[in-house]
């Protein structure tokens, strides 16, 4: 291990493994108290879940970062964010935050979880009515970022067989364990863990389930199998239109 394979907080070691870096539950009230963090410039996600954050700071270096996790912290502002612009997963829940704001850089930004937060119900109806797209990409376009005029309505293109394989085995795993490791659903599925997780912000788009910590959860498996049926048949009538054109 090199010294910019690890970070440490009150003098102990946390090292990054395959550019991630799990931080849970560390007592950290200030990012700066991540001591070498700034050095992990090829880390793509990061765990800071169950802290005492009260600011996001100290990420500017960061800028390969696809996953961030901050739930249950103490932040009130969206801030710090700016230069992550290949971010894709943001979560925010459990914080103090009274606005949204600080996501016009993040064109990228596909999942945004702002559950139990004190923002405004006005201000969540208003991204609630742009039609179509995730509730993240809606809130970047809420920010009037340059990309406007990118079509909402189909932002992955979902007839990929293989994704048809590997919906339907997720859908297995799912029906026996409504909580379940994520490296536990990538062995099954024969993928790496991060080749899941580009798949799971896409198939969250669609479907009813929650990343926490290590685990993906389903709360509702009957709207979640409705919902995968549903999504199977769009694939179908995809499919069919495109026969009836040639």
């Amino acid at each position: 291990m090199t010294n910019k394979e690890y970070v440490t907080v009150r003098g102990k070691k946390y090292y990054m493994r395959n550019g991630r870096l799990d931080l849970r539950r560390k007592g950290i009230k200030q990012i700066s108290d991540i001591v070498g963090l700034d050095a992990l410039t090829n880390l793509t996600s990061l765990s800071l879940d169950n802290n005492q954050i009260t600011a996001i700071s100290g990420l500017d270096t960061l800028t390969n970062l696809k996953f961030l996790s901050l739930n249950n912290n103490q932040i009130t502002a969206i801030s710090g964010l700016a230069t992550l612009t290949n971010l894709s997963w943001l979560d925010l829940d459990g914080n103090q935050i009274t606005a949204i704001s600080g996501l016009a850089t993040l064109a990228k930004i596909k999942i945004l979880y702002l559950d139990e937060n004190q923002i405004p119900a006005n201000m969540l109806a208003k991204i609630q009515s742009i039609p179509g797209g995730s509730f993240g990409q809606k809130c970047v376009q809420y920010c009037e970022t340059s990309f406007q005029s990118r079509d909402f309505r189909h932002p992955t293109s979902y007839t990929d067989l293989n994704q048809v394989d590997l919906l339907e085995k997720f859908e297995k795993i799912i029906k026996m364990s409504q909580k379940v490791k994520i490296s536990t659903v990538a062995k099954s599925l024969n993928i790496t863990d991060d080749e899941l997780f580009e798949n799971l912000l896409k198939w969250n788009e669609k479907l009813p389930f929650k990343i926490f910590e290590d685990f993906i959860i389903v709360e509702n498996l009957n709207l979640f199998i409705q919902s995968l049926d549903g999504q199977f048949a769009d694939w179908e009538q995809e499919e069919q239109d495109k026969l009836e054109k040639k």
